[in-house]
Order: structure tokens, then C-alpha cells, then sequence
């Protein structure tokens, strides 16, 4: 759960941290999408939370 990649400024990383966690608005089987707020814009955004595991269960990990 480290950063990732920002395409929108490659020189910049993002993480969950920079976000504030709203609520639910959607679950599947391997995971849940969350309605987000970035707490240094103060943009909604939806965040797609997948569970790592049940994609290396299901061998799907190369197609996320």
C-alpha cells in the first residue's frame, strides 16, 4: 500500500493517505469502491480498493 504513480504529475507520488475515505459505493468480489475526497484539493474521486490476495488466489493479478 505505498505510493503509485501520479500521470497526471509524474514528479509527484500519491497514496491512500492523501485521501479521505467518504463511504461505500459500490463492493465486489475482490474488493469495494469508496467515494473519496484528496484532502490537499478537495476533489471527489472514486477509489477502487482491491484484496490482493483473492487476485493471487484467482491468478488474476496481471490483469489489474
Amino acid at each position: 500500500d505505498g505510493p503509485t504513480e501520479n500521470l497526471l504529475e509524474p514528479s509527484k507520488k500519491i497514496s491512500k493517505e492523501d485521501f479521505i475515505l467518504l463511504k461505500v459505493i459500490g463492493r465486489g468480489s475482490f474488493g469495494k469502491v469508496y467515494l473519496v475526497r484528496k484532502k490537499d484539493t478537495g476533489i471527489a474521486y472514486a477509489m477502487k480498493i482491491l484484496k490482493k490476495d483473492q487476485l493471487v488466489k484467482k491468478n488474476l493479478l496481471v490483469k489489474t
